[in-house]
């Protein structure tokens, strides 16, 4: 969990220092993710909004989406899309 926290820091400090509109984050494979996790999305979602970027999670699994609930977080990531309607977009 450490060295995905690290890399995910690194990797969305990179993006937000470019010319970024739009950062996805896809969590396919992902079956948890810790505490420091959501403290790396909280804090890289805060400071792309702050940079006009907009980040969005995608394919979190069942337990990610509870932990997100649980939380509180579904405020900044919003529950996923689910069959017909993701297919509208």
């Amino acid at each position: 969990m450490r060295r995905l926290g690290r890399l995910l820091r690194e990797a969305l400090g990179r993006f937000i220092q470019r010319d970024t509109r739009a950062i996805i984050i896809d969590l396919r494979g992902t079956e948890r993710i810790d505490a420091s996790v959501l403290g790396i999305l909280t804090f890289a979602y805060k400071t792309a909004r702050s940079s006009g970027i907009t980040l969005k999670v995608e394919n979190p699994s069942l337990v990610i989406q509870e932990m997100f609930r649980v939380t509180g977080l579904t405020r900044f990531f919003e529950p996923p899309l689910v069959g017909a309607a993701k297919a509208a977009l």
